[in-house]
């Protein structure tokens, strides 16, 4: 198995995989301003956390029309910027990077640090 040239290259995919999730995840959970002053903060958590609590079948749907060749929402948008769309999970250099995004936005809910609720006095 380990003389496979395909068995090594998914071995290298998953190794990149786990090395850009683990930190993604602890990076975009704390780091996300959850706790500090900025405007809308409960619309920012409210964002950040709902992929958390959705289903992983309305996640996967939701990215399907973003991330989509040529109709994708993503791609339209870069269409009214002038730039050109991109084949986000059918190139081989960019899908990696796709489903790592999509994967640290359904998962970064779960590492967000928890609110502190202020007592009124």
């Amino acid at each position: 198995m380990l003389r496979d040239p395909l068995f090594m290259k998914s071995l290298g995919v998953t190794i990149v995989y786990v090395l850009c999730l683990v930190p993604g995840l602890y990076v975009s959970g704390l780091a996300l301003l959850v706790r500090q002053r900025i405007p809308l903060i409960g619309l920012w958590r409210t964002l950040f956390f709902m992929p958390y609590v959705v289903s992983l079948v309305v996640v996967a749907l939701i990215w399907k029309v973003m991330l989509i060749d040529k109709v994708g929402f993503i791609n339209r948008m870069l269409g009214l910027i002038g730039l050109q769309g991109h084949a986000w999970l059918g190139d081989p250099n960019l899908a990696l990077g796709a489903v790592l995004v999509v994967t640290i936005w359904f998962l970064m809910g779960y590492y967000m640090p928890p609110m502190r609720i202020r007592s009124a006095d």
